[in-house]
């Protein structure tokens, strides 16, 4: 992609954050089904207790992903103790 003359890189996302954001998914499902099998105010606090460090480890391993951008030995070792 060019803007006025000069280069601007794109970042496509990789396989393993790719594989990564569906282990979310997966955990987010599962979180959901637990809520939709007690829908009280005790599973609701637990989805939320759950749900929670779930969504803000997401929103980390993102932000690293984007902000850093490495794709080495290091990075993929810490995306898969993560996931």
């Amino acid at each position: 992609m060019r803007t006025k003359g000069t280069a601007v890189d794109t970042r496509h996302a990789t396989r393993l954050e790719l594989c990564l954001d569906l282990v979310f998914v997966v955990a987010i499902v599962q979180l959901a089904h637990g809520l939709h099998d007690d829908l009280s105010w005790t599973g609701v606090l637990g989805f939320v207790a759950l749900f929670v460090p779930v969504w803000r480890t997401w929103v980390s391993s993102t932000f690293y992903a984007t902000r850093f951008g490495t794709d080495d030995v290091e990075y993929r070792i810490l995306m898969a103790v993560l996931g």
